[in-house]
Parts: structure tokens; C-alpha cells; sequence
């Protein structure tokens, strides 16, 4: 990709997330002026015609919902950085506010930190800089999660790699979800799974992770995802 449209996809995508964290609920296409719906603790299924918000940074601390979401970023650790180790940690409620978002203090040496990828860097590491400890963002998911719906993409890696469990009745995985795999048009076999940023451009016509990943917004993606199906999706649990 020559430098001019890196630029041109940067701009989109910036586009797209000012427009999100603006409207705070739902875009209804077709229309010369937009109408927004305010997002409610148990909001139905929606039809393909609508765009569903991202992500609405309200700041750390939000109020916990009977669902959330969670999305963790990893640097590499061990030989050639082949290892995960827990490097970001976030968590939005139903309404895509954040209510937890932390980078991890990592014990074992960093061999490669995966910026391009995770967006993280040595200095995002630093207690100085507010990391916190391992044991400690463990404790406060696993205290988060109790009795709650758990959404996310591939979350069994992050709940590894956090060394949580979370019942499978209370767990909605968006890699794994067959009928969400369908309406995007996406066949997979074996161990392949269809990736966030496929999902997002075909069910929500929203493009995500042109550059580094960024927790805070893959969270609020894959609820959004959860929240195109959720009335189908709960009635199959």
C-alpha cells in the first residue's frame, strides 16, 4: 500500500469512529439526516440496515451490565516472542461505555512486543506509566464476570491467558457462532475462524483494525456483533 492510500484508509476509519462515539446509539442507512436510538440494557436484534455504535469512551469505571465484553491484547514472551503474555486488558458494558481498560505489568522478559499488531509499547508497561499487576487485573475480572454474560472474539485466549474459566452457558463467542458466520457470508472448517475485522466489514459494514489493534474498540465491535443476534443467539442457549 502506497503512502497516499494509507493515508486515504487511516482517514476512513477515522471517519467511522467520529461518527460512532458521536451518535451514541444507532444509525439508521438511507436516511439525509441520521436518527439515533438510544442503546438500552436489553436491546432486540436489529435488522442488517442498521449500524450499530462502537464504541463510546466514557472514561473508566463504568457501571457493570448484566453483559459484557472483553478484548486483551498480548506481547510475545519467550523465544523469538513466540509466548503470550497478557499485555492489555478491556472491558465494555451494554452500552459500549468502558469499565475497565488497563495496560498489565509483564514478569517475564518482553522478547517482541508485537506493536504493529497490539499497539503497545515498552513504556505502556511501566508501573510509572499505571500498569498494573497480573494478579490484580485477574482479580478484578474475575470478580467483574461472576453471574454475567461474557462476549467477546476467541475469548477462550483471553480467558487463558487471564487464567479465568467462565461457564459456557454464560459465554458468546463471535468466532465460533455459526449463524454469524453465515450472514456474513464466511465458510469455515477446522480450526479456522472467521476474524473480527471480517465480521465487522460484512455484518456491520464497519471497517476496524487498519492499523494497530485497539482493545477498547474490539470489545465494543465484537458487542456490537452480539447485539445484531442476540435475540436469535439467547434463544438458542
Amino acid at each position: 500500500m502506497n503512502k497516499t492510500k494509507g493515508r486515504h484508509a487511516a482517514a476512513a476509519v477515522d471517519a467511522n469512529w467520529k461518527q460512532l462515539v458521536q451518535s451514541g446509539g444507532v444509525v439508521k442507512k438511507g436516511k439525509t439526516k441520521r436518527k439515533v436510538r438510544k442503546l438500552v440494557t436489553e436491546q432486540p436484534e436489529v435488522s442488517g440496515t442498521e449500524k450499530i455504535v462502537v464504541a463510546r469512551r466514557t472514561g473508566q469505571g463504568a457501571p457493570l451490565t448484566k453483559v459484557l465484553a472483553i478484548d486483551c491484547e498480548f506481547v510475545g514472551v519467550g523465544p523469538r516472542g513466540e509466548r503470550d503474555a497478557l499485555a492489555r486488558v478491556s472491558v465494555v458494558n451494554y452500552k459500549s461505555e468502558v469499565v475497565l481498560d488497563t495496560h498489565v505489568q509483564v514478569s517475564e522478559k518482553v522478547t517482541d512486543y508485537r506493536t504493529a499488531v497490539s499497539g503497545v509499547r515498552r513504556e505502556h508497561l511501566d508501573p510509572a506509566s499505571g500498569a498494573v499487576t497480573f494478579r490484580d487485573v485477574q482479580l478484578q475480572v474475575s470478580e467483574m464476570l461472576k453471574g454475567r454474560i461474557l462476549v467477546g472474539h476467541d475469548v477462550q485466549k483471553d480467558l487463558k491467558v487471564l487464567l479465568l474459566d467462565h461457564p459456557r452457558r454464560m459465554t458468546r463467542d463471535t468466532a465460533t457462532y455459526k449463524p454469524l458466520q453465515r450472514a456474513a457470508g464466511i465458510t469455515v472448517s477446522g480450526r479456522h475462524k472467521a476474524s473480527l475485522r471480517q465480521l465487522c466489514a460484512r455484518v456491520l459494514s464497519m471497517r476496524i483494525q487498519d492499523g494497530a489493534h485497539d482493545s477498547v474498540q474490539d470489545a465494543s465491535a465484537t458487542l456490537a456483533l452480539y447485539k445484531n443476534m442476540q435475540k436469535a443467539w439467547e434463544s438458542t442457549v
